[in-house]
């Protein structure tokens, strides 16, 4: 019985370390790029330091006149009124579609119920049959 739940609980935890894994990495100007605050965004390009942004979504990739490059994030239901003041202020817009469709986790996270409840079924199926084969004897 304890064998039969270890194993259950080795499949479940290789599934999720696979899908956590096999996810898409992201993209390395977000990860490594520092956060810069929105209205310090709106700042620097009404400033004119801004060279260019790129939009995914919420997301913004700032890149400054400098190079460096920074992420800001906008307030929801703002962005084209964000993109219209950074038009204003000159600067180049780049925009790319938001990652959709769902990820390899997401496809193991939904399957994972429907394992778990096979999982016990079987269990229960195999005590069952112990029990019958007990009471036969």
């Amino acid at each position: 019985m304890i064998r039969t739940i270890a194993l259950w609980g080795a499949v479940v935890l290789v599934l999720v370390i696979l899908g956590v894994t096999l996810q898409p990495p992201a993209d390395p100007r977000v990860r490594e790029a520092p956060q810069l605050p929105y209205s310090e965004l709106l700042r620097r390009a009404e400033a004119g330091d801004v060279a260019g942004v790129e939009t995914r979504g919420t997301l913004v990739i700032v890149t400054p006149r400098d190079g460096r490059t920074y992420v800001a994030y906008v307030p929801e239901g703002s962005m084209s009124e964000t993109v219209r003041r950074l038009y204003e202020a000159g600067v180049e817009i780049r925009a790319r579609p938001r990652p959709s469709g769902p990820t390899i986790g997401d496809v193991i996270l939904g399957i994972l119920p429907m394992l778990l409840l096979i999982g016990a079924w079987y269990f229960f199926m195999r005590q069952m049959q112990r029990k019958g084969q007990e009471s036969g004897n």
